[in-house]
């Protein structure tokens, strides 16, 4: 391991085919120069592909595995530790026209025409053992050298033990057994499911998947409307039934992860970003059309609680963007969104998320500070930071190719931060409480009319 003396401010370095298929001169000087930014912790895209398990197996390294093996000893020459992005939302987004090496599910779900959705059945034994086999494979052969530092006064391991966690539902048979279940345990009988619903089912198990999935019933094109919310029609009981199974499903996901993962090594640190695109205060995506899956930015289209999820992490976080839902710079909402994160951590330290680089065609930094946004973050009580992100050949990685007077302030942000997190000492309880609107973060995306 390496002992970190000082707050945790990491980066995730690399996403897409860059840095597997540069050269190592470049990793070298990108290195030396996050070390200069005020970094300490390098975090590693670590999903989980076939060409990792290949090389456990004791098989040549591919290109890709060869170069994280790679930064990961340039990253120990500059005194810099490592850490892992080990999961990620459905496996991996990339294969086959970027990586070249399958990811592995383990059990996927499945398609309404009965293909492989490509996608983690969370819910799955199978599914939750394939990660936890990743994760225990990756502190056997690459923990060396591994971020290790004080939190709440014990040593741990920082994990990103999930990037940006959706349920996805499956339309085969057991996947239609598992979500009838849960409606009847919602519902108690069918007859008042049939009531809510606007359907004749004999049984929960005579349902169809059409009957009680929305985009099959209603299409996806349209959600529902003000009305529908108002009078709690079927149109928005379906929606609403498909988001709390999404939200108790992740729940339940997170609560038995926690207990394998802390089986492997009890002093893993659990950390998983839990939104890579800010939460609540979410971007409003109808005008980004050609952005790949962009409708999930708005965290009420995924299913998602936070305050469920947050007792079975060792830490609640997400990353924020300081942008208001029409993309326009405004650092209040990582203030705000940090307030949150610190009320879903009582008692315990947490680290802050946030979002380096340009968002997609606005330079935002143009006009926010990231020494101002740094400081809104600590303000907020956290403990550290995490970011994103350096050479991802997107928005979220184009760090290495930001402007001097951005990196300038980046520099001295992060100085700042290490030097006052220290001697923050403990946060006292406040005077002033904000009510979080949980029922329409889960239920109501900004396509509503009226939720914005």
């Amino acid at each position: 391991m390496a002992e970190i003396r000082e707050p945790l401010i990491s980066i995730w370095f690399g996403n897409f085919y860059r840095p597997a298929y540069d050269d190592r001169s470049f990793v070298d000087a990108s290195m030396r120069q996050l070390k200069q930014l005020g970094f300490n912790t390098v975090e590693l895209d670590s999903k989980d592909w076939q060409d990792f398990r290949d090389r456990f197996q004791g098989e040549a390294a591919s290109p890709f595995v060869a170069m994280q093996e790679y930064m990961q000893e340039a990253a120990h020459r500059e005194g810099l530790a490592h850490m892992f992005l080990i999961l990620y939302l459905n496996g991996d987004n990339l294969y086959p026209n970027i990586r070249f090496s399958p990811p592995v599910h383990g059990d996927s779900v499945r398609n309404a025409n009965g293909s492989d959705g490509y996608w983690y059945r969370y819910w799955s034994q199978k599914a939750r053992d394939t990660m936890t086999e990743h994760v225990a494979q990756f502190q056997e052969h690459y923990g060396q050298g591994q971020a290790e530092l004080a939190v709440n006064g014990t040593s741990r391991i920082p994990l990103c033990s999930m990037w940006d966690p959706i349920v996805a539902p499956s339309y085969d048979v057991e996947g239609m057994r598992r979500y009838t279940a849960w409606l009847r345990q919602r519902y108690g009988t069918i007859e008042a499911f049939n009531a809510a619903c606007d359907t004749a089912a004999e049984s929960f198990e005579a349902l169809l998947p059409q009957d009680v999935w929305f985009t099959l019933r209603f299409g996806e094109s349209v959600l529902y409307s003000a009305e529908d919310l108002a009078e709690c029609t079927p149109r928005f009981t379906v929606w609403a039934d498909n988001m709390r199974w999404r939200a108790w499903e992740l729940a339940d996901y997170f609560a038995a992860m926690k207990d394998r993962l802390h089986g492997i090594d009890p002093c893993l640190f659990l950390m998983p970003n839990l939104s890579q695109w800010s939460h609540f205060l979410n971007i409003d995506t109808s005008a980004m059309p050609d952005v790949g899956l962009c409708d999930l930015w708005d965290t009420a289209n995924r299913g998602i609680d936070m305050r469920a999820i947050a007792p079975h992490v060792d830490m609640c976080h997400w990353f924020t963007l300081p942008v208001t839902m029409d993309g326009s710079p405004d650092p209040y909402v990582v203030s705000c969104q940090h307030a949150h994160m610190r009320s879903l951590n009582p008692g315990r330290e947490w680290f802050g998320g946030i979002y380096w680089g340009r968002f997609l065609y606005n330079d935002i930094y143009r006009f926010i500070t990231p020494e101002e946004t740094i400081g809104s973050i600590i303000a907020a009580g956290a403990r550290g930071i995490s970011a994103y992100g350096w050479c991802g050949l997107d928005d979220g990685g184009i760090l290495h190719r930001m402007d001097e007077g951005f990196l300038d302030s980046l520099s001295r942000g992060n100085a700042w931060a290490r030097q006052v997190i220290p001697l923050t000492g403990k946060r006292l309880l406040g005077r002033v409480a904000i009510l979080f609107p949980t029922a329409m973060a889960l239920l109501e995306p900004l396509g509503i009319p009226g939720a914005a």
